[in-house]
């Protein structure tokens, strides 16, 4: 009798402890797979900002800018089901919930707002909005003014500014 209450105890607790280590792994299973969805990292700055800024939107990928010397200088967000944001840092540079950029697989050069390019041919850059051709210098003297732009620290790029496509410099 004694053996048996022992080795009723024994059950007991080996059905409580795979219980545990279950409950355990599925939390484990779970939480991996809402990590593999976003396998990309966004600032909380900017987290927040799509929480409050785009809500009941979803985002749809995180895109490399790079400057004209080939260096990552911003990423983009592109949102569901329309709209993306233009980061660097902890800091935005323009948003909209209105306007997509055609994104192909090819590398994005960002000169500054509204001024996307992809390399067209060898030497000419189409604009990713307008569709427009440029050349390698004119987009060198987008990205300078761009540049100078930003380190002035007298100018506020957070200013209300809105245009008809509803693009609002932050």
């Amino acid at each position: 009798m004694i053996i048996d209450f022992y080795d009723m105890l024994g059950d007991v607790f080996m059905k409580k402890i795979m219980s545990i280590f279950l409950i355990f792994l599925l939390t484990m299973i779970f939480t991996l797979n809402s990590f593999a969805a976003t396998d990309y990292f966004i600032p909380y700055g900017i987290q927040e900002y799509i929480d409050t800024a785009f809500d009941n939107y979803e985002i749809k990928d995180k895109i490399p800018l790079y400057d004209l010397d080939d260096n990552v200088t911003a990423y983009m967000i592109t949102l569901s089901p329309l709209g993306y944001i233009i980061y660097n840092h902890d800091e935005i540079i323009e948003s909209s919930h209105t306007l997509d950029y055609q994104i192909t697989k090819q590398k994005i050069y960002y000169c500054g707002p509204l001024s996307m390019f992809e390399l067209q041919g060898d030497c000419e850059y189409r604009n990713l909005i307008s569709s427009e051709v440029s050349n390698f210098s004119e987009l060198q003297l987008l990205e300078q003014s761009f540049k100078s732009l930003s380190l002035k620290e007298d100018t506020d790029l957070k200013s209300t500014l809105f245009a008809e496509d509803s693009i609002v410099p932050c």
